[in-house]
């Protein structure tokens, strides 16, 4: 029996190691080849006679192959990349071409002034990306401007193709008045696709909308908003009593898609419904349903430990003297369900996005 046991645990390590090792491929230079013929349309290169071993942040060596375009002096990395794949080790391969393309031409461009260019070397191999700041239209527009200007630029260097990761980040006052990482308002993409300003401009209409930043909402006109909230799930309505086949929305007043709403938003929910509050949509106080004091404000934060062992900044509230978390700490927005708690109103959310799905 104790035979027979130990040829099965044998058998069954030989399968485990068997299939833990028929899930990598063993790319040879000429595998290499093939790829940036398939993957770059490239045809005028050189490929290094064996690669380089690099140690991945996931502990696992991966493998660098330095490749040069003869055309245009270029030099660029295929990166056998070893990593853990569900069960198993596997890899894969990538590029760092359009990074390293960037590095490449970066001294000759210019104009850059509402740009940033992140170039590095990580490991051998090249890394960029852009970011944009902005605080206002009048920057978020020039930002824009000068990323078409950008897609121009490659386009007539010869690399029409040429996609670079970008960010256009917006400075609003919570985010820069807090140690919090708060990503609203921003907009990702590459430099490959095209931009639509009017999508960018909504996401920066509507975060300034949803926090009811002073000084910023106001600015917009009442089309803006008409047509920025026509363009998302976010509408913010309110049951007026729990019978109601459908709610009543809000003309300007949005939430925020499967957080709820934040405190300059209800600030102005109380406003409309009577509860008369206390300050601004920054900081004020009210007096709820339950006749219990509440009083909120962005400048209620302090650090926590998050399940991942790591400090963060989260928001509380008080009621009475009471310190009263946020239903996710770290969030910035308040659940419907908590307002109703506070308040009695039963809001609803509008969410337009899985209605249309489900057509």
């Amino acid at each position: 029996m104790k035979k027979t046991m130990t040829g099965m645990l044998c058998g069954a390590l030989f399968l485990l190691l068997f299939l833990f090792s028929s899930c990598t491929v063993d790319y040879t230079r000429e595998d290499i080849i093939h790829y940036v013929k398939a993957n770059l349309n490239l045809s005028h290169f050189s490929v290094s006679k064996t690669y380089e071993p690099c140690e991945g942040e996931d502990g696992y060596t991966d493998r660098i192959w330095t490749i040069k375009n003869k055309k245009t002096g270029v030099v660029f990395h295929v990166i056998d990349d070893y990593h853990w794949g569900m069960e198993t080790l596997t890899n894969s391969l990538s590029h760092d071409y359009d990074e390293a393309v960037l590095h490449f031409l970066r001294p000759n461009l210019s104009n850059l002034r509402f740009l940033d260019l992140r170039l590095s070397t990580d490991e051998q191999c090249y890394e960029a990306k852009i970011i944009g700041r902005f605080r206002n239209e009048r920057e978020l527009k020039s930002c824009y401007d000068s990323l078409a200007q950008l897609q121009q630029t490659f386009y007539r260097a010869g690399y029409p193709d040429l996609s670079i990761q970008y960010q256009l980040v917006y400075l609003h006052p919570l985010r820069t008045a807090t140690e919090q990482t708060i990503w609203d308002g921003d907009s990702f993409g590459q430099t490959d696709e095209s931009i639509d300003y009017q999508e960018i401009f909504n996401k920066y209409l509507l975060t300034a909308l949803d926090y009811r930043y002073i000084g910023t909402y106001e600015t917009f006109t009442g089309e803006q908003i008409f047509y920025a909230i026509g363009s998302e799930p976010n509408r913010l309505g309110i049951y007026r009593s729990d019978d109601a086949t459908s709610p009543e929305y809000y003309k300007t007043i949005v939430a925020h898609t499967y957080e709820g709403i934040s405190f300059g938003s209800l600030f102005e929910v109380l406003k409309l419904e009577g509860f008369e509050p206390e300050g601004n949509a920054n900081h004020y106080s009210f007096i709820g349903f339950d006749g219990c004091r509440y009083e909120l404000s962005y400048s209620f934060t302090e650090a926590y430990q998050n399940e991942w062992d790591k400090e963060g900044v989260g928001f509380y509230y008080y009621k009475e003297d009471e310190k009263v978390r946020l239903d996710s700490f770290w969030d910035t927005h308040i659940s419907l369900d908590t307002v109703r708690e506070m308040t009695g109103l039963h809001l609803i959310e509008e969410i337009r996005a899985s209605q249309t799905k489900s057509e």
